[in-house]
């Protein structure tokens, strides 16, 4: 979850000026897209269909439904990294 109850209640307990509610949805957006989960297939016969993982690199190589490619740079899994 991206939030809390009190954190979202924010909003309303703040003054009502225009500026203190932007800084708060801001804040919002910020801890929604601050993670992303993405499922993958694992019955592949040498890995994954969707995802490729390379260790030397540290970067992702994820395939899109529509068939494109979008390689995300530095990325690290905070447990099991030496297992992957």
């Amino acid at each position: 979850m991206f939030g809390s109850r009190f954190f979202f209640r924010k909003q309303y307990t703040m003054c009502k000026d225009q500026k203190s509610y932007v800084a708060w949805r801001h804040a919002f957006c910020y801890k929604r897209n601050a993670k992303m989960t993405l499922s993958g297939r694992k019955d592949a016969k040498y890995g994954n269909f969707v995802f490729q993982y390379d260790a030397q690199s540290q970067t992702l190589h994820v395939r899109s439904i529509t068939g494109q490619a979008l390689i995300l740079p530095y990325v690290y899994f905070p447990y099991g990294q030496d297992q992957v």
